[in-house]
């Protein structure tokens, strides 16, 4: 396989303090342990990124108009690694985008449409039912990519499918 697995998560931004030792470490790790519980309690946001050259993109949450341009920063960042990708979509069904998100999309899109046509061979998305389904591979989702574009209900399926565009 090339390249290897990486990560980036985008929700609440903590980070592990400085090495400390005893009572302090346990209190850092239980005041992760509440903030982590409070964030997913609130349905605040999640959007993971992970892989490479199989990105796979899970949504999930409320989404705020600044973490959306966040996640397009990560986008952007794919695109600035010059080499062939290929993405595996999937959202939770609780999933709520902000006000304004197909405009702010649409821009980045604009802005990035010549790169991502080069380097990202395909676009799998893993669909949440039949009804999903039937929505997401339609003719008109087909034609919108400028890549190979693939739904299915599987994410084994999905996923293979992302490998053999990148040739892996």
């Amino acid at each position: 396989a090339r390249g290897h697995a990486s990560s980036k998560t985008i929700h609440c931004g903590i980070r592990n303090p400085p090495s400390r030792s005893g009572d302090a470490r346990q209190r850092w790790g239980l005041y992760r342990t509440i903030v982590t519980i409070i964030i997913s309690a609130s349905i605040i946001m999640s959007i993971k990124v992970n892989g490479w050259p199989v990105v796979q993109m899970h949504f999930s949450g409320q989404l705020s108009a600044e973490q959306f341009e966040q996640w397009l920063q990560v986008a952007s960042a794919l695109l600035e690694r010059q080499q062939p990708f290929a993405i595996v979509t999937s959202s939770a069904a609780q999933l709520s985008l902000p006000d304004g998100y197909r405009g702010q999309e649409a821009r980045w899109y604009k802005a990035n449409k010549a790169a991502f046509a080069r380097y990202c061979v395909g676009v799998a998305r893993l669909a949440n039912c039949a009804e999903q389904l039937a929505q997401l591979d339609s003719p008109a989702m087909h034609g919108a990519w400028p890549c190979a574009y693939f739904v299915c209900l599987d994410v084994d399926e999905a996923n293979a499918w992302a490998a053999q565009q990148v040739g892996l």
